[in-house]
């Protein structure tokens, strides 16, 4: 809905209610104490979060406020400036946050720069949610993050090259989104990644070939892009990959026997691209193969026996 206005203090009189949710609307000002007086209600961030609704809050449910919109909001900083920083209405300790799930939360609207304050970072997950606008540039500063999982919003613009500073990535998600332009060849200095997901964007260009370098990947997710030229000789040197999917690119050129080498596979999805030439005999090393698609693409010859 779209609900103005503050939360009546008389709401505490409904002693007896069970179920509330008020999320998602334009409520404002401080929610009364008298809310703690409902005993029976389940509280949880659902029941007020995408609100504009102040600090400070009711003891008993500001554990579980949700996100808020606190830019109108007048009165003392709500966070410790010195300590801490505040993100989505919340206040994170600088030096003793080291995970952030906010996944399938309702936010909307841009990343914090502020996120780049959490130094000490090591998971950050704000997956499901509508957030939009570019990624921060002072994402790059969480030299600490293993885990990066952006998928599943509206984000825009490019890859930022700052990524590259974040040598202790392990897994990167960022999926689902609409993001464009290049896949940023700073990506390649990331020697531990295991997990690299850019599927379902608007990435174009080739893939570069100093992707090569992350001899540690086990999973290359590039599917539903606008990726052309062919796939880099260097990929198929990747022999811990256990899933490679490029479907559903523009990608040209042949599979080279290369592909030999790649016997942890248990999925290659390579459909919908413009692929030629023959298939080489030597898919038939990949024993752990348990998904192959190489449908519409411009291959000629027989299937070899070795399938």
């Amino acid at each position: 809905n779209q609900l103005i206005g503050g939360i009546p203090p008389e709401i505490g009189n409904l002693t007896n209610l069970t179920y509330l949710y008020l999320g998602s609307n334009l409520l404002t000002g401080h929610v009364p104490e008298t809310i703690c007086n409902l005993n029976n209600l389940y509280f949880s961030p659902w029941v007020l979060q995408n609100n504009q609704l102040c600090p400070p809050y009711p003891e008993c449910i500001e554990n579980d406020i949700g996100y808020q919109d606190t830019s109108n909001c007048e009165g003392p900083p709500f966070c410790d400036e010195e300590t801490e920083v505040e993100l989505w209405g919340e206040c994170y300790n600088i030096e003793e946050t080291i995970e952030l799930d906010l996944s399938y939360y309702e936010l909307i609207g841009n990343i914090p720069p502020e996120i780049g304050n959490l130094i000490n970072l090591i998971f950050l997950r704000l997956e499901g949610n509508q957030l939009s606008g570019e990624i921060p540039l002072e994402i790059g500063d969480l030299t600490n993050l293993e885990y990066l999982l952006l998928d599943g919003n509206y984000l825009s613009g490019e890859i930022p090259e700052v990524i590259g500073q974040m040598t202790n990535l392990v897994f990167i998600n960022l999926g689902f989104n609409q993001l464009t332009g290049n896949i940023p060849t700073e990506i390649s200095i990331l020697n531990n990644l295991r997990e690299l997901h850019l599927d379902r964007n608007n990435l174009t260009g080739v893939i570069p070939i100093e992707l090569g370098n992350l001899i540690n990947l086990e999973g290359l997710l590039l599917y539903e892009n606008q990726l052309t030229g062919d796939i880099p000789t260097e990929i198929w040197s990747l022999t811990n990959l256990v899933q490679l999917k490029l479907y559903s690119n523009q990608l040209t050129g042949e599979i080279p026997i290369e592909i030999g080498n790649l016997t942890n596979l248990t999925s290659l999805r390579l459909s919908g691209n413009q692929l030629t030439g023959e298939i080489p005999t030597e898919i038939g090393n990949l024993t752990n193969l348990f998904l192959l698609d190489l449908s519409s693409n411009q291959f000629t010859g027989e299937i070899p026996q070795s399938f």
